[in-house]
């Protein structure tokens, strides 16, 4: 029962990501946004980086967006 590692030691990476999601809500909704950012871009629906990572944030926390304007 181990965690199939990666070259660039991956499997480790994700273990203290979800630890560091669990413990604080902030860092969990800061790994949402970016993963949700990342799809955004894969899927060519965003036409930057920025524009990417914003539409993630309205997407996953529309008070957080609203409340830069």
């Amino acid at each position: 029962m181990g965690h199939k590692r990666h070259h660039d030691g991956s499997a480790r990476h994700e273990t203290v990501q979800r630890i560091s999601e669990t413990a604080n809500p902030q860092v969990a909704l800061h790994a949402r946004i970016q993963r949700r950012a990342y799809e955004l871009s894969r899927t060519g629906s965003g036409a930057s980086e920025l524009e990417n990572w914003l539409q993630a944030e309205r997407e996953l926390a529309p008070e957080s967006a609203s409340q830069r304007r």
